[in-house]
């Protein structure tokens, strides 16, 4: 189940999860942690929130792969993030330790998400932008879709800050552009406030 291509799918799925109709469920076909992996996010989209049993069930899962290492290192983060009581540096190093995991075995799904952790950390708690170029590169190396494509262009303007406001738009507009034919309409919306936050405040 290392590089099981129904469960790279699954987790494409969830940048356009549809809440008005059943997902498609194939969790019988993953192994235990791919699984918990993919209910976890989609309570986590559904509910904004991650409950207290959810570490404690996280913790008796075996790490057996690489991909079960990373898989448990995002959770975790999750856990830590979006808990009742955030720990944001908790978070941050568990992300961080899902990248590295990630990278040993080159697992581009799981390299890109982890990234895309670290960004949402980032971007939530303006922790530190110390980390924004390093896993911006990372990012930009394993983008595979155009939905990768145009977090990327979200993410990299976000870290430019106000000081270039002219290119900061058009660099959004080109992300749009990018979003034309997908379905991932939380990241359009994301992108027209940023650019809407351009012209009214700066």
């Amino acid at each position: 189940m290392l590089y099981s291509q129904e469960f790279n799918d699954e987790i494409k799925s969830l940048k356009t999860y549809d809440f008005n109709k059943e997902q498609k469920n194939k969790i019988s076909s993953f192994s235990d942690i791919e699984a918990y992996y993919l209910k976890f996010q989609k309570n986590l989209i559904l509910k904004g929130r991650v409950d207290s049993t959810s570490i404690t069930e996280l913790s008796l899962k075996s790490n057996k792969t690489y991909r079960d290492e990373t898989l448990k290192f995002i959770m975790q983060g999750d856990y830590y993030l979006f808990k009742d009581k955030p720990k944001d540096s908790l978070a941050y190093h568990s992300y961080v330790a899902s990248v590295n995991s990630a990278l040993i075995t080159n697992d581009t799904i799981l390299i890109t998400e982890s990234c895309k952790k670290i960004f949402k950390q980032l971007f939530k708690s303006r922790h530190s932008l110390d980390g924004y170029p390093i896993y911006l590169t990372i990012f930009k190396n394993y983008l595979y879709d155009k939905n990768e494509e145009a977090t990327y262009l979200f993410h990299y303007y976000n870290y430019l800050g106000s000081e270039k406001r002219i290119e900061k738009i058009e660099g959004l507009k080109d992300a749009l552009k990018l979003l034309e034919n997908t379905n991932n309409s939380f990241l359009k919306s994301k992108t027209n406030q940023m650019i809407g936050v351009q012209f009214d405040f700066f």
